[in-house]
């Protein structure tokens, strides 16, 4: 028992000297261990994973993570939907709705490049075509947005759709 109490104080004392250490002065989760619970294409390069609460941005070329945001705070993300292109969408945001449990989050991907937002960025949001290929070889930036949330609702949600091609808020 008292060995326990030792190691409990150790892990603690390491984790205090680790805060003051942090940039931030915050303790920060920086690993979660659970299922993909959804799959997206954003493009033939990007790729939407739902990881629990996490919405992660992978570049299936390289294999790297570009973003990861936290959208439903305490439930899992059952299902990614990529909103229709329309009149209202420009070449570098393309918006989404996750949603799991009894919560729904539309947020958008911002793609810049070196900081400016680059027009050439709409060939990264194509939709999925066999003959096209990815020439891109300058890296992106990417980050997620959370445009609107919603919830808790009376019961889960089971299924939801886009009913316009018009954004959200316009």
């Amino acid at each position: 028992m008292r060995s326990h109490s030792f190691y409990f104080f150790f892990s603690l004392q390491a984790a205090m000297m680790d805060l003051q250490h942090s940039p931030s002065g915050t303790l920060e989760k920086d690993l979660f261990a659970g299922v993909v619970t959804d799959l997206c294409f954003l493009s033939n390069q990007l790729l939407l994973v739902g990881h629990g609460p996490y919405l992660k941005i992978f570049d299936i070329t390289t294999n790297k993570q570009l973003a990861i945001k936290e959208l439903l705070p305490n439930n899992r993300i059952h299902r990614i939907i990529l909103h229709p292109l329309g009149p209202d969408d420009n070449e570098t945001t393309r918006h989404f709705l996750a949603y799991g449990s009894k919560f729904a989050t539309i947020a958008k991907v911002v793609m810049e490049q070196d900081g400016h937002i680059r027009s050439v960025a709409h060939s990264l949001f194509l939709p999925l075509r066999p003959t096209l290929t990815s020439f891109f070889l300058w890296p992106w930036i990417c980050s997620i947005q959370t445009v609107a949330s919603f919830g808790p609702f009376c019961d889960w949600i089971m299924d939801m759709a886009w009913l316009s091609s018009k954004v959200f808020g316009k």
